[in-house]
């Protein structure tokens, strides 16, 4: 699990913790149909109760009473389990269900006379703090349980059953009360921890889902470094046969030609030769970017590389006015690292420095030594120079300065990247230092003794 997930899935959210009437509404409106399928079930059971027990008299009003309260209560339980009723009346609802046997208590007491039926709103009362979360609606319905207790107390009441049913009242309205604020506290809190669940669960689809677009991207990218890889494998083969027959031309193995076919057959040469450095460069990024680019450790003298290096760029810039400088200022003289890519990253390097430095300019190699055992190289030049946005683009892949020495000289514009990975790779770093026209220093460092390698960025 990524660190971007587990933030998600640890953070805290304050906004969360407060739950709104609206979504309290929104429990009690899926409880609805519950209610009054409870109230559906006891009526019908209260109405064969009262064929057994309540005379003639009293059975010709309470029956149909129970009946329709019985009918009531299904009829709605079936509406509400089907059809959802908006949530600002879901205390509305109730409040009916509330009447119903509010209503079925009142007339009991007034058909029979009977003291103790008041004994049966503090169950009501009870039961309204049980299931109101709206504190205006829990104020109404007890104001009418307390109304109905008290017309009822006033007509049928004895001065005994009084006060035992005004006891019962003052406890059922506590317990309402409590009941509320118990239910209200618990809903709050589940209310809380579902926004927060479901606030966390879309950052997590949105992080899964920026993870799978990085994926895709990698993916697509090690599919385009592998296909380059793979066409540079093929292109090689051709090439190399062009630059051997062309060599063969240039070096009239089998005969003299004429000045046309010797210009032609040197061009074919030079063509080739580029051509295959273009390649060579692409496989070598590839291989960077697929991690297949290995290097091999060994210990070798350190002016071979240097001088290989050396006299690659005083060839490459010859017929021109420019000077190639030399400066070694090291004193050892072996060193642990990979020789053919240290070869690479100095001819990369002296190849740019000469590329971009016009005629009657100098390129100068310099190397020294620091005290935590390490050889600094330094390529420095009195070219055109780059500013401070071109020496971060210098170091991605393909980009090429926008100059007509660029333009002119060529080239895909992987030599810094590539020197820069290398470098990485062997545990080394490198940094440049230019400004536009004042030259450019390309400065990178190396263990000298074995190096700790590293991965590409």
């Amino acid at each position: 699990m990524t660190e971007r997930v587990k933030e998600v899935l640890s953070r805290q959210d304050p906004a969360l913790s407060r739950a709104t009437q609206q979504d309290f509404n929104e429990v009690l409106r899926d409880s609805l149909w519950t209610i009054f399928a409870f109230v559906g079930v006891g009526y019908t059971a209260i109405s064969f109760a009262h064929l057994a027990d309540l005379n003639p008299s009293h059975l010709t009003v309470m029956l149909p009473v129970s009946i329709s309260s019985a009918v009531i209560g299904f009829i709605l339980a079936y509406c509400l389990r089907r059809y959802s009723v908006p949530a600002r009346f879901a205390h509305g609802v109730l409040f009916f269900a509330v009447s119903i046997l509010s209503i079925n208590i009142t007339c009991h007491a007034y058909v029979t006379g009977d003291p103790r039926q008041l004994f049966n709103l503090a169950f009501v009362m009870a039961g309204i703090g049980l299931f109101t979360l709206s504190p205006l609606w829990l104020a109404i319905n007890l104001a009418s349980a307390i109304a109905l207790w008290v017309v009822i107390a006033v007509h049928i009441a004895t001065p005994g059953s009084y006060l035992d049913s005004l006891f019962f009242q003052m406890n059922a309205f506590v317990l309402s009360l409590a009941a509320y604020a118990v239910r209200r506290s618990t809903h709050r809190k589940n209310i809380a921890l579902t926004k927060e669940l479901r606030a966390r669960e879309r950052e997590l689809e949105v992080t899964l889902h920026q993870m799978n677009l990085q994926n895709m991207a990698e993916k697509q990218s090690r599919a385009k470094s592998e296909f380059l890889a793979n066409m540079s494998h093929e292109l090689r083969t051709p090439l190399n046969a062009i630059i051997g027959f062309a060599e063969v031309m240039h070096e009239r193995l089998f005969g003299d030609l004429n000045s046309h076919y010797t210009e032609y057959a040197d061009g074919i040469l030079n063509s080739g030769r580029n051509l295959l450095k273009v390649v060579n460069d692409i496989l070598d990024l590839s291989k960077i970017e697929t991690e297949t680019g290995d290097v091999e450790i060994e210990s070798f003298d350190l002016e071979e590389p240097l001088t290989s290096s050396l006299n690659l760029a005083r060839t490459r810039c010859a017929g021109r006015q420019l000077q190639i400088a030399y400066a070694p200022g090291h004193q050892t003289g072996r060193i642990e690292s990979d020789r053919r890519r240290l070869k690479q990253i100095l001819m990369n390097l002296l190849s740019n420095a000469v590329k971009f430095t016009p005629d009657g300019g100098t390129v100068t190699l310099r190397t020294f030594e620091t005290p935590a055992g390490q050889i600094v190289f330094e390529v420095s030049d009195t070219g055109i120079g780059m500013d401070e946005e071109q020496i971060q683009s210098a170091l991605e892949p393909f980009w090429r300065a926008d100059s007509a020495y660029a333009t002119s000289s060529g080239g895909m514009g992987l030599g810094l990247p590539l020197a820069h990975e290398y470098v990485r790779r062997l545990g080394g770093d490198l940094e440049i230092e230019s400004a536009p026209g004042n030259g450019t220093c390309v400065r990178f460092w190396l263990s000298i003794a074995s190096p700790s390698l590293r991965k590409s960025a």
